[in-house]
């Protein structure tokens, strides 16, 4: 979610799910937590197995994940949701993997 989406949503997401807004805060960390935990190591993981294979699997995983996300009813659905969202959305970020050799291969 960007910033000022994400303003305009939380309200509509609290009233539809009951949450706290402590819950809500969660909502946002729950997905930056994973995301910024496993940059690293999934670039190491892309280098081992192969860029397009890793990518491939973290677009299908996120995009389950969103489609749970979309018709999760509660906020613990939901929560769960958003973490596997961040944990699938770090070997699809464009700064990890196989970024070493790419470099190598233009010298």
């Amino acid at each position: 979610m960007r910033r000022e989406q994400g303003r305009r949503r939380l309200p509509s997401i609290r009233a539809e799910t009951g949450g706290s807004m402590a819950a809500l805060q969660w909502l946002v960390n729950v997905y930056t937590i994973p995301l910024a935990a496993l940059l690293l190591s999934a670039g190491t993981l892309a280098d081992r197995l192969g860029a397009r294979r890793v990518f491939a699997w973290a677009l299908g995983g996120f995009t389950v994940a969103s489609l749970i996300c979309a018709v999760s009813a509660t906020l613990p659905v939901l929560l769960a949701a958003r973490c596997f969202q961040g944990i699938f959305a770090a070997p699809g970020d464009r700064g990890s993997g196989d970024t070493r050799r790419r470099s190598d291969r233009r010298w």
